[in-house]
């Protein structure tokens, strides 16, 4: 006789999947669980023109909703009344919600109290207090944080690492049991990101037919690596004169990159591109002839690497993290001798050269080990142990 399937609640931080990784696990997580007829809610913060989003008070007059999409409020909502709207959520999750999965601690911090019956699964993004202090922030902030981490880990009956790196994380910076930890890779939605004909691709995103074209997307803080990326392609491009190197994203640190830049008389050769919208992103991975992954620290699985071999674009990543653990089985020569300067310029050389795996072979790769089904199922799996414990 099968086990009843648990109704899940999944609480992210926000719809929008182009805000950040954790979003983008968020979004992918979700269809992929629904789409494998799952019982699945959504609660996570955004704008009420997305697409079979409820407003919270309209769930809690009508909780029968079929796998709804709870709106807690808009993106812009100050952290107080964030507090008071997950707060409204959480009185309703007993009875109605056996599994709570929780994709930020902040989130899930308030509702410790109100879990009652239902099980709180813990998706583990990274190590937020030591991110921050990564950062330099103030360290108050950065003790607020851990503080608020430890609770929220020590509550969870299960907890989802990305990596064998982050489960290492939890069990030596948080105290968390490994009994407790399953590591179950992100995953990537292979129908949107798809490979392009390389020429269309350049031509959609406006970029040089001509040119050998090295792409990074990355949040453009410190421990992303982008200051030493930068350096070593000035290194590069003295020997590789047809080459450039595109940069997508934001982040605290883009005046400080383009004055590194523009210092290393590069303007014309790293090409800062901004923001990509999320319906790009498939272009601008097809139009590199390789991506790179430059990480210096805290990265725990990194799955713009998913994006670009799914799109059969290869990728290089330093060593750091989890990184290592999205290219192992494919090619060796995918990941860099270490994370520093020279490390990258050799990297990059090599990556010009047909030393590299082929589209083909990217695709494939991609497509058996991390398409969104197989990851959902595993997930799936912690989830009914989450509940079975919570009727123990």
């Amino acid at each position: 006789m099968s086990r009843p399937t648990p109704q899940i609640l999944e609480l992210g931080m926000h719809f929008d999947p182009s805000r950040g990784g954790a979003d983008r696990y968020f979004a992918g997580l979700v269809q992929g669980l629904q789409s494998s007829g799952e019982n699945i809610a959504a609660a996570a913060f955004g704008d009420l023109e997305e697409s079979k989003t409820i407003s919270l008070d309209q769930w809690r007059k009508d909780p029968s909703t079929e796998s709804p999409r709870i709106l807690l409020g808009p993106e812009g909502m100050g952290l107080w009344k964030r507090r008071a709207a997950l707060r409204r959520l959480g009185r309703h999750l007993p009875g109605s919600y056996p599994v709570l999965a929780s994709h930020f601690a902040l989130y899930a911090f308030p509702l410790l109290g109100q879990l009652k019956t239902t099980s709180l699964v813990t998706h583990f993004h990274g190590p937020w207090a030591l991110e921050s202090a990564g950062e330099k922030q103030k360290p108050w902030v950065v003790s607020i944080k851990r503080l608020i981490e430890h609770r929220v880990y020590a509550s969870a009956k299960r907890l989802i690492a990305l990596s064998q790196a982050f489960r290492d994380i939890l069990i030596q910076s948080y105290a968390v049991p490994p009994e407790k930890i399953a590591v179950i890779p992100g995953g990537v939605d292979t129908v949107h990101f798809h490979p392009l004909a390389r020429d269309e691709a350049r031509c959609r995103m406006n970029w040089p037919a001509e040119k050998k074209i090295v792409f990074c997307v990355r949040r453009m803080v410190h421990r992303m690596g982008l200051e030493t990326l930068i350096d070593a392609f000035s290194r590069v491009a003295a020997e590789e004169p047809d080459a450039i190197l595109i940069l997508g994203g934001k982040g605290p640190l883009l005046t400080e990159l383009q004055n590194r830049t523009a210092a290393l008389g590069l303007a014309r050769r790293i090409i800062f591109q901004g923001f990509i919208p999320d319906q790009d992103l498939p272009s601008a991975y097809s139009a590199a002839d390789f991506s790179i992954v430059p990480s210096q620290a805290l990265e725990g699985f990194g799955l713009i690497t998913l994006e670009s071999l799914a799109c059969g674009t290869p990728v290089l990543v330093t060593p750091v993290g989890g990184l290592p653990e999205t290219v192992s089985g494919l090619d060796h020569r995918l990941l860099l001798s270490g994370n520093r300067v020279e490390d990258l310029t050799s990297g990059m050389i090599r990556g010009f050269s047909p030393s590299l795996p082929s589209r083909e072979l990217c695709r494939k790769y991609a497509e058996k080990n991390f398409a969104w089904p197989e990851i959902a199922c595993r997930v799936m799996k912690v989830y009914q142990e989450a509940a079975d414990d919570s009727l123990r």
